[in-house]
């Protein structure tokens, strides 16, 4: 963040713009706990010690994630009597860590089970690149508060596309880093085989820096060599809106000597995914929503209900298809000699705000489907996907926005391959 001032006077400043907010997108404002927080690397900077690398930027994440004295409401409403977090997730401590500034708690679909940014609780958040169009889910809050300018970042979690879709709906970048290389210790999970946290920035640059803050594992800054791309077709072809379709012909006529790389997998894998998250979720949600019922919509309430008759030798079934279409998809990087799979990230460019169903492959499909038809089936694969959106106003970028997918830990590769793909335009 660049700075114009104290680290103090930046974040009140960054305050301003969340008190203002008129997207819906921030459910509470955490304005001593930032504003002290600045203050204490104000007076590191004074003293002459050296400060972490994202010092003074802010943020603000997801309300799944436990932030110390809040309540953890996970998009639930508000509930008298229910305990707050006595500390702070484990995320949002090596966030703090590496000098970042908490600003808010990030609206979100309730209990991270949704797609449309719609919460029964806390209504709409609005996407402020077009008010007419949803901002996806369940990390909308997230999203909506870079793509309004709120922060240069924000935290999420992602399921089945949770951060993937409202980057791309609302013309941000996002990570879904491979699986368990983000901790989730200190959140309310939906579905622990699915679920990732993620990263949702206002630039490449800003994820760049972000990633590297707090990737442990010590991932190079960069790739080894310029990475060599495939492009996914097959279903992802054939399920795509003619828009999102011309559109992904034209990135892909950039690069005409790189593979086509069929895939069939889409219907098989949201089939899986669905069974397992809704397996999962009623087996973390039973009790609460038997003890709290009043904390759950009618809709949420009826999805668990219906999770928790699903029987367990169905949930190995689908644990066993999981395998097998991360292995056919981990194969793929072998078999067809490249470094990273692009896919379109959502098969329309937007979705309205009452658009309740659309046609894809001559098919009525309902919109939250739609929404996570193309994420889906590489959550269950566990690998790391950076999200680059469509070109807005004047911006170099691509004309529709893409899943860059890498083998396990290739994060550096992703990054690399977005930078080539934001020079071509």
């Amino acid at each position: 963040m660049a700075m114009t001032g104290t680290i103090v006077e930046e974040i009140a400043r960054v305050l301003d713009r969340v008190d203002a907010d008129e997207w819906n997108c921030v459910s509470e404002v955490l304005r001593e706990r930032a504003l002290d927080q600045a203050a204490q690397l104000d007076r590191r900077i004074a003293a002459g010690h050296a400060v972490p690398p994202l010092t003074g930027t802010p943020y603000v994440i997801k309300s799944l994630f436990d932030v110390n004295g809040v309540q953890t409401m996970a998009g639930g409403p508000a509930a008298t009597g229910m305990p707050v977090a006595d500390d702070d997730a484990r995320l949002v401590r090596e966030l703090t860590a590496a000098g970042a500034i908490l600003v808010g708690i990030a609206q979100m679909d309730e209990y991270a089970y949704g797609f449309l940014g719609n919460n029964p609780h806390h209504g709409r958040v609005l996407n402020p690149l077009n008010r007419m169009r949803i901002t996806g889910g369940s990390s909308s809050g997230s999203a909506a508060a870079v793509a309004a300018g709120i922060v240069p970042f924000a935290v999420g979690s992602d399921t089945n596309g949770s951060v993937r879709v409202p980057a791309a709906f609302c013309g941000i970048f996002s990570l879904k880093p491979t699986y368990g290389c983000l901790p989730l210790a200190g959140s309310m999970p939906l579905a622990q085989s699915l679920d990732h946290a993620g990263l949702l920035a206002d630039s490449l640059d800003t994820l760049a820096s972000v990633w590297l803050a707090l990737d442990s594992g010590g991932s190079r800054p960069e790739a080894l060599r310029k990475p060599v791309p495939g492009f996914a077709s097959g279903d992802y072809c054939d399920f795509s809106s003619t828009p999102v379709r011309a559109a992904f012909a034209d990135i892909r006529s950039q690069w005409p000597d790189r593979p086509e790389v069929v895939l069939t997998h889409v219907e098989e894998s949201v089939a899986t995914s669905a069974l397992l998250t809704a397996f999962e979720a009623a087996t973390n949600h039973t009790a609460r929503l038997r003890d709290h019922p009043e904390l759950y919509s009618d809709a949420v309430a009826q999805r668990l209900a219906a999770g928790a008759l699903i029987r367990a030798s169905d949930y190995e079934l689908a644990k066993l298809s999981q395998d097998r279409i991360g292995r056919a998809v981990r194969e793929i990087f072998d078999t067809w000699e490249i470094d990273v799979l692009v896919a379109p990230a959502v098969p329309v460019n937007g979705l309205g705000l009452d658009e309740a169903r659309v046609i894809l492959n001559d098919s009525e499909v309902k919109a939250a489907d739609a929404a996570g038809l193309f994420t889906r089936p590489f959550s269950l694969t566990g690998l790391p996907i950076l999200t680059v959106p469509a070109a807005v106003d004047d911006r170099v970028g691509p004309s529709t926005a893409l899943q860059l997918i890498g083998r396990r830990g290739e994060e550096p590769t992703l990054f690399a391959f977005a930078r080539e793909l934001l020079r071509r335009g």
